[in-house]
């Protein structure tokens, strides 16, 4: 049964649209769109063809004061995609080969539409800056599918709190992992193996995961063993498509010197820098489903002959999609480290020639793997708060004493 509404009086709006006055009312009662709207397109002097096959029927009451988007709302209802030329409105359905559609927009930009378009879905995307529109071209399921992404995607831009911490952990001089990165605790974990490639060491890794609840307690006692340290944790609150950017280096000024037959020795100073510098994307794609996108570089300084040092630096570039409060974990970044230890008898060890038979030298070497977590809150900046600053430690205590006293009432 179809019922179209009462329709009293029309005006055209400023873009030529017309105008219900009071607002037209369409009332579908398990029927077609294009049905439904029949005795509209009549009154109004429109018309409404099908391409492809129908979707299922449907039953719907709408209301609209446009007539454009009454027809459009409907169709949509139904799962057509429409498109208009002039008067007349075409209703996509299913198994169509092409189909061209513009798309306008209310909070993204065209070309971050585009973008997006290209990286999730195979359709062909057209940007039209000035009306802040895309057209999108592809069979009808392609197009539905982008269309379905982009209503998902275009939403006001929240906040999105970025929780980031860097953690050295010191491996020793073995090649096997020793640290479970998600819990916090040391052991060595047999999945996660490595194996030096040519010309330096391989294993990167990245993963999604919930931390451990007693992660910020395990790792401080990692932490005060010297099996670890916390090189930053800051928190970064960024609009969603914005950058977030974490720059935490340190200086080293050198001496270099230059020997010219003309102009005799001459000395300058340079600066060389080395650290983490990390670049995090974040960008809301629903109420918890966030895309990152992280660029950065872990850099240290490296001893070189005559007393000069180079840079050993590793690349990160990830993108990826996650859940908010959920935690992006990067490890794999592998450095060697050398130490030398002296020793000797005091007093004795500094005669001159004669203390070399008082005194040893020793040198250590270990891995240092850098491991940097990422956990993203959407419009959530409750973890920022001094009273939730380390909550989970203060539960993990609760727990633990519970556990005890029970453990002692058994008894």
């Amino acid at each position: 049964m179809i019922v179209c509404a009462w329709i009293f009086a029309f005006a055209e709006s400023a873009n030529g649209d017309q105008i219900c006055d009071p607002p037209c009312k369409v009332i579908v009662d398990n029927s077609h769109p294009h049905e439904a709207l029949s005795d509209l397109t009549k009154s109004l002097g429109i018309q409404i063809s099908v391409e492809g096959d129908l979707h299922d029927p449907i039953s719907i009451v709408m209301e609209d004061a446009s007539v454009d988007q009454l027809v459009r709302r409907v169709g949509d209802a139904g799962g057509y995609l429409v498109a208009q030329q002039g008067n007349n409105y075409v209703f996509f359905g299913r198994n169509v080969k092409e189909v061209t559609i513009p798309i306008p927009l209310r909070h993204l930009t065209a070309f971050e539409a585009g973008e997006k378009l290209r990286e999730f879905e195979k359709v062909k995307v057209i940007e039209l800056p000035h009306a802040n529109t895309v057209v999108v071209r592809g069979t009808s399921e392609e197009v539905h599918r982008g269309k379905k992404f982009l209503q998902t995607i275009d939403c006001e831009r929240p906040n999105v709190f970025l929780e980031l911490l860097v953690v050295e952990y010191f491996h020793g001089d073995s090649f096997a992992w020793s640290y479970d990165v998600v819990n916090g605790t040391k052991g060595k974990v047999a999945d996660l193996r490595f194996a030096p490639g040519s010309g330096g060491l391989q294993g990167k890794y990245d993963a999604i995961t919930d931390l451990s609840t007693s992660f910020q307690l395990n790792l401080t006692a990692l932490v005060e063993d010297q099996d670890a340290r916390v090189v930053t944790n800051p928190h970064v609150a960024v609009r969603s498509g914005e950058p977030g950017n974490l720059d935490f280096q340190e200086e080293l000024n050198i001496i270099l010197t230059n020997n010219a037959e003309d102009f005799g020795t001459t000395r300058r100073l340079e600066k060389l820098t080395a650290g983490v510098i990390l670049n995090v994307t974040p960008n809301v794609l629903g109420s918890k489903l966030l895309g990152l996108k992280v660029q950065g570089e872990v850099s240290v300084f490296v001893p070189a002959p005559e007393g000069q040092f180079a840079i050993d630096r590793q690349t990160i570039e990830t993108d990826v999609l996650v859940t908010a409060g959920e935690t992006l974990v990067i490890g794999g970044l592998i450095r060697k480290q050398l130490s030398t230890t002296e020793s000797g008898v005091p007093g004795l060890s500094r005669i001159p020639i004669l203390g070399r038979l008082f005194k040893g030298q020793s040198r250590d070497e270990g891995f240092v793997e850098t491991v940097i977590y990422i956990t993203p809150y959407i419009d959530d900046p409750s973890f920022f708060l001094p009273e939730n600053i380390g909550k989970d430690v203060e539960e993990h205590f609760e727990r633990a004493v519970s556990r005890s006293r029970d453990s002692a009432s058994k008894r």
